[in-house]
């Protein structure tokens, strides 16, 4: 079993281990040096190989439905932090509990807790996190079923984690339109019955999200303010707040070498502050072009994949190339390539492609064979 899981994985198995490498020999050259980017990969390989074996395994067990039953499991998982977030917006009591147990104010600046009062949940990456929810949403979106009760449950879990998603950050709200290309898929070939059922759930999704920002301890006024900066953003970019910050944080480093290669910095570092937020601008400044070019490239050979898969499994590849295309976005907005919050959840979709791109050009290298 070892070497089939060393061959399976190997295309982004090398990849990281020579970002690892690389990495090292960065902080080995440069004073000062940061051994953050190290441990960034060495957390990020350790994750992928973790998921990849349990996605493997899983698939031998269970070969006809593993992809649909993998991902429910990891969009009913992302739906449980979610409905810890809700509570923890809706009591108090609950959420000085939790951030008493999880020790939020040690790693966490208070004015980030106090600010909006945005519900932290088991986790400390707000605009990531809200990146998730939009995950399960587009999950459950992409799923078919003819049973009312499962029907029913998707409803509820898209309510819940679209409610997280307002809480917690707007950023996950971005990537909402995105869904309308399951949704349209859904309409394409529905009948008048099922057409009544998506408009139903959406009413009651926009109702249910209302009804529990009321009762938050936030204003509606004041949620309505910052949601209706994403409509300013969308339609009048240059009147937006957001944008007209974003657009001074795109800078790269005079240095050639540095361009290059980075200086193994994080850009937080006193007298290397790097004054942008922006997760690609950031990397090369920290691993240079080179270094960043690795990053990416587990996600571009992912997507690649996905692609291929259009034709033998359409839906699943359109998923992959939605939840993958928005990881790259995110990313413009801050660093979150190989981020633990969001990392292991896009190592789910990156073996599940490898893993049938591979089985799909077995099977026809078998059917061309004499």
């Amino acid at each position: 079993v070892v070497p089939l899981l060393i061959s399976k994985s190997i295309w982004i198995s090398a990849v990281i281990i020579t970002l690892i490498a690389y990495n090292a020999c960065l902080f080995l050259s440069n004073d000062p040096a940061s051994t953050q980017w190290i441990l960034r990969t060495i957390r990020s390989a350790i994750s992928f190989g973790a998921v990849f074996i349990v996605i493997f395994e899983t698939r031998r067990a269970s070969k006809k439905n593993y992809i649909q039953d993998t991902l429910l499991s990891l969009a009913f998982a992302i739906t449980m932090h979610a409905v810890i977030v809700n509570i923890s917006q809706l009591s108090e009591v609950f959420r000085a509990a939790l951030y008493t147990m999880t020790s939020a104010k040690m790693y966490v600046n208070e004015m980030t807790i106090a600010y909006d009062n945005r519900p932290l949940g088991l986790t400390y990456t707000l605009s990531i996190t809200s990146f998730l929810y939009f995950i399960s949403i587009a999950i459950f979106t992409f799923h078919k079923s003819e049973d009312k009760y499962h029907n029913l449950a998707k409803l509820i879990a898209i309510a819940t984690n679209t409610i997280a998603c307002v809480w917690t950050a707007r950023t996950g709200l971005l990537f909402f339109p995105l869904t309308l290309i399951f949704i349209f898929q859904i309409i394409r070939n529905a009948s008048i019955k099922k057409m009544t059922g998506l408009f139903i759930t959406v009413i009651i999704m926009v109702l249910a999200t209302i009804l529990f920002t009321y009762f938050g301890p936030i204003s509606i006024e004041h949620q309505i303010r910052r949601v209706s900066e994403l409509f300013t953003l969308f339609t009048s970019p240059s009147e937006s707040t957001f944008f007209q910050q974003f657009v001074t944080m795109w800078h790269l480093p005079n240095d050639l070498g540095q361009l290059l290669f980075g200086n193994s910095l994080t850009g937080r570092e006193e007298g290397h502050y790097v004054a942008s937020d922006v997760g690609y601008i950031l990397a090369i400044y920290g691993i240079g072009l080179v270094g960043q070019l690795l990053m990416l490239l587990p996600i571009v050979i992912a997507g690649f994949a996905s692609f291929k898969l259009l034709k033998t499994k359409s839906e699943y590849g359109l998923l992959a190339l939605v939840v993958l295309g928005s990881y790259l976005i995110l990313n413009v907005k801050e660093l979150a390539l190989m981020t633990r919050t969001v990392w292991p959840v896009i190592c789910v979709f990156i073996s599940i492609s490898i893993l049938e791109y591979q089985a799909k050009r077995n099977r026809l290298h078998a059917s061309d064979s004499p």
